[in-house]
């Protein structure tokens, strides 16, 4: 006798994203250093329901890719000892690895 499995079926999420900005994004795809997304986007794996945190210099907290999802509930700047994540000028880092995180 054949012993059958059952074979999990994923939704396909349309791939490339429609993010215009999508090909500058060298850190999603393309070199050793990439987080390569793509296949986890083919198999409807978006992190749905999935909270993280971010420790770094600073969120743009109305980022238009982030302020959907960013909970102000234990943010704090380390920098300059306040509530607000919102970094001064030159500080990027933490939007970018925001941004990476949430893809």
């Amino acid at each position: 006798f054949e012993r059958q499995v059952e074979r999990i079926r994923y939704k396909r999420m349309s791939v490339p994203p429609s993010d215009p900005s999508y090909s500058n994004q060298w850190h999603l795809e393309g070199n050793r250093y990439s987080i390569h997304p793509m296949s986890l986007w083919q198999r409807s794996l978006t992190g749905s329901g999935v909270q993280i945190a971010i420790v770094d210099d600073g969120l743009q907290t109305k980022n238009p890719d982030l302020k959907e999802n960013f909970s102000a509930d234990g943010s704090y700047d380390f920098n300059y000892d306040d509530k607000s994540p919102d970094p001064s000028s030159g500080d990027h880092h933490g939007t970018e690895s925001a941004g990476v995180a949430g893809a």
